[in-house]
């Protein structure tokens, strides 16, 4: 009960003076300083030592110093004329080699994993020497030399893993623990060592029976007692003796280690890297037993990597998002070597409190089972989307419950949005891989003009990383992918901390499509013609708007929109409200000319609108217009007639390209009335997701001039 207070107590007091990314950047730069100063004219870094000079090399790579730097160049140059050959020393260079340009390297990398491979004793370990049976400390190093080296293409023997993970095993502590030598006098440090090594040698914390058993498993694992045994240990040392581990700072890369090898963000329940920069930071790196300068960087520049992912975990069904736990984790180290950046990734709730999702690039929405969000939910997710984030939804098992539940939700962002097929000429294709001529395994989400920052997994990535067992197309979309939503959200650090900020008087667009039908109702019907194209997407825009007065203003309406055929008259009378729409010139008939002049000249009501808001079918309804009524003028309609007014009398807000004044309608007048409307933006675009791609109006304003027309047309 003490020892809860005191961790309670000192985590309270750690957290109120919690370093900042600006704090972070600032002390590696005067840790980075520190140790370039250090070398000496030879090139060597910290002494005459190679394993020094490898050392603190390797905290200058993983801070970002680059090759090409004058010190790292000297360092290098050093170490790569005289190799350093003690074990800690070896395996250190091999971590160097790999990290600066495992490419280049790897033929140097290569000779000097071969001694590592040679100088193993029969039990697993390595001594200081290489000449037999070792410690855990140098054993530690040791298996991340030849990590490092299996990462640069270097083929290590399995048994070589294998007799380093029985030595470790036969080693532990009941308790789970590891001491330097033996399983007795059980430290923080060599628990930590003992946990990343058999992370190293294939041990993980729990396995797929998915993976090994098939679908009728999906979500279950098995977890793995030695290392459960272990990882349970070192949350009781966090939790009751945290500055034990922090305070050291050979133990703090120790416990960083076991981080990232297990891709735990959270031990104990606690943000160690925060937790750690904070004590290191604050306490101006002093720690209770002499520790070298890289020991801290090692720890901030290694752990500091950034977040490109969120794995979404909603508040219904919250393990059905979680299915497959080591996914993110695969995707992350496979786009780190792809695309030489490296990235991380966290669960995330879409909740206005998180303090990730406002830096985020991609949000992962995986599950398998229906799913479905809170308003409150929504509302996160659409300001995330409107912030520019990238949304990837991965149904498991190709699921079409979960894509059924998922698309509900999205419909009440983007009103009648469907995923098609991603276009040759969108920039996915294109960010780092070519892929402009191949059939991509994915959907992007649509509306009508607008294609938003939504895509659908069409193939089970989930399951392949999971498995570790991806396809090559697979591999290149995702790094396209990332590349694609970090050209709209950069990468940021860590520490940084950015919520989404939403404003309480934002409200969400309450018009969704719903499937009430009133057969005596208002019905709104659309114009086909020759040459017109995508008239299914139009009808959804008069869809929504019948579903607006439905749900909106309590007037009865139909749940279909009806096409009409400008060829036939008697059709085209029966309705009071024609949407006449296009992006193309026109070329209508004789008998379609005659027709939509009776029509108008006979009591009905036409709107015309530029699909997408191009000009080339508004231009050409004006020649038409002139030669069908040539005493007749296609004139600005003025700011204070109802069409403006009436029920709606708010301001518009005009999107993206869109320019010039509020009242932009025009109109064809005759018997004083108007009988056409045009309008230069797309209305049914906007209200089914915003305009700011093609230009045009918000979805309110959209809704509200659109209400506006339709009421003119069947009340004067």
């Amino acid at each position: 009960m003490y020892k809860s207070f005191l961790l309670t107590l000192f985590m309270t007091i750690n957290c109120l003076f919690a370093v900042t990314d600006e704090d972070l950047v600032l002390s590696i730069d005067l840790l980075i300083n520190n140790i370039k100063s250090q070398q000496a004219p030879t090139g060597h870094i910290g002494g005459r030592s190679a394993g020094y000079t490898a050392v603190n090399a390797l905290a200058l790579s993983y801070a970002g110093v680059k090759a090409s730097d004058p010190v790292m160049r000297k360092a290098l140059k050093v170490l790569l004329d005289n190799p350093p050959s003690r074990i800690y020393d070896l395996s250190v260079y091999i971590m160097l080699l790999s990290e600066v340009d495992k490419v280049r390297y790897k033929n140097e990398i290569d000779r000097q994993a071969q001694v590592l491979i040679r100088t193993q004793a029969n039990n697993g370990t390595w001594n200081y020497t290489g000449t037999g049976p070792g410690d855990n400390s140098v054993t530690q190093f040791a298996l991340l030399g030849l990590n490092a080296a299996r990462a640069a293409g270097v083929r290590i023997p399995d048994v070589v893993f294998e007799r380093s993970r029985d030595h470790y095993i036969r080693q532990q502590n009941k308790d789970g623990g590891w001491g330097y030598v033996s399983s007795r006098n059980v430290t923080p440090s060599m628990t930590a060592a003992g946990l990343s090594s058999l992370s190293i040698c294939g041990e993980e914390l729990e396995d797929s029976l998915e993976v090994k058993k098939g679908p009728r498993f999906i979500g279950k694992y098995l977890s793995n007692p030695n290392i459960q045994k272990s990882y349970n240990k070192l949350e009781n040392i966090l939790k009751t003796s945290p500055q034990s581990i922090f305070s050291n700072g050979y133990t703090s890369y120790g416990l960083e280690r076991v981080g990232i090898f297990f891709d735990r963000r959270y031990i104990a329940n606690i943000d160690w890297y925060r937790f750690g920069a904070t004590s290191m930071i604050r306490n101006q790196f002093r720690f209770s037993t002499y520790s070298e300068p890289f020991f801290s960087l090692l720890f901030l520049a290694k752990g500091n990597t950034p977040l490109l992912m969120g794995k979404l975990t909603p508040t219904f069904a919250k393990n059905n998002s979680d299915l497959r736990r080591n996914d993110c984790r695969n995707m992350m180290k496979d786009l780190t070597n792809l695309l030489e950046t490296k990235v991380d990734w966290e669960k995330v709730s879409l909740s206005q409190k998180n303090r990730s999702l406002g830096k985020l690039p991609i949000l992962y929405w995986s599950g398998y089972n229906v799913t479905r969000l809170t308003d409150d939910e929504n509302k996160v997710l659409k300001k995330f989307l409107d912030d520019g984030g990238t949304l990837l939804i991965a149904p498991a098992l190709s699921s079409r419950p979960f894509v059924d539940g998922t698309t509900q939700e999205l419909r009440k962002i983007y009103p009648a949005s469907v995923f098609e097929e991603v276009s040759n000429d969108h920039p996915l294709r294109q960010m780092y891989y070519d892929l402009r001529t191949s059939q991509l395994p994915l959907k992007v989400l649509k509306s009508y003009c607008s294609t938003h920052r939504v895509f659908l997994l069409e193939d089970d990535f989930s399951i392949q990383y999971e498995a570790k067992k991806v396809h090559k197309i697979n591999r290149l979309t995702l790094a396209n992918m990332a590349r694609y939503a970090m050209g709209e959200k950069p990468l940021l650090g860590r520490l940084v901390e950015r919520q989404l900020l939403i404003k309480k008087e934002e409200k969400q667009k309450a018009i969704t499509l719903d499937k009430k039908d009133n057969a005596d109702g208002m019905q709104l019907a659309y114009l086909s013609y020759t040459g017109v194209e995508s008239l299914n997407k139009k009808s959804m825009g008069l869809e929504l708007m019948q579903a607006y007065f439905r749900q909106s203003m309590n007037f009865p309406s139909r749940n279909k929109a009806q096409e009409v055929d400008l060829r036939d008259l008697k059709a085209m009378q029966q309705q009071p409200f024609i949407a006449f729409s296009g992006s193309k010139k026109l070329n209508l008939s004789t008998e379609e000319k005659a027709n939509l002049k009776f029509y108008l000249e006979n009591g009905g009501f036409i709107f015309c609108e530029n699909t997408c808001s191009k000009t080339d079918f508004g231009d050409s309804v004006a020649e038409l217009l002139l030669e069908l009524f040539p005493k007749e003028q296609l004139q600005a309609i003025p700011e204070d007639h109802v069409l403006y007014k009436e029920p709606y009398s708010q301001a518009l807000t005009l999107l993206g390209k869109a320019q010039g004044q509020e009242q932009f309608l025009k109109g064809l007048r005759l018997s004083q009335r108007y009988v056409l409307v045009v309008s230069p933006y797309d209305l049914s675009s906007s209200i089914s997701g915003g305009a700011q791609s093609f230009g045009g109006l918000d979805t309110e304003s959209a809704i509200r001039l659109f209400t506006n027309i339709i009421s003119y047309a069947l009340t004067y």
